[in-house]
């Protein structure tokens, strides 16, 4: 009977840890798709690409040939950099 609560706690932490990989993976990617899409088509159009996310711009930041975005979603920060055409 023991080996069988172990199994399910086992199982229930594996599918806990695998949710929150899968999570934070959204978020980095709606980060690096933002900024990208800041590179190509501008900045407002990235905010309202991300508001179609429902992701919340922390900051939005031009230097030289790069933009960098830091985002939040459902507690997750995720930050990506871009480069965009001089």
């Amino acid at each position: 009977m023991v080996w069988l609560a172990v199994t399910v706690l086992g199982v229930g932490s594996l599918t806990r840890v695998t949710a929150t990989i899968h999570r934070r993976a959204e978020v980095q990617t709606h980060a690096d798709s933002i900024a990208l899409a800041a590179a190509d088509h501008g900045d407002e159009k990235a905010l309202r690409f991300a508001r179609s996310l429902n992701v919340t711009v922390v900051s939005l930041r031009r230097y030289n040939n790069t933009v960098t975005i830091h985002v939040v979603q459902r507690g997750l920060h995720a930050m990506a950099t871009a480069l965009h055409p001089m």
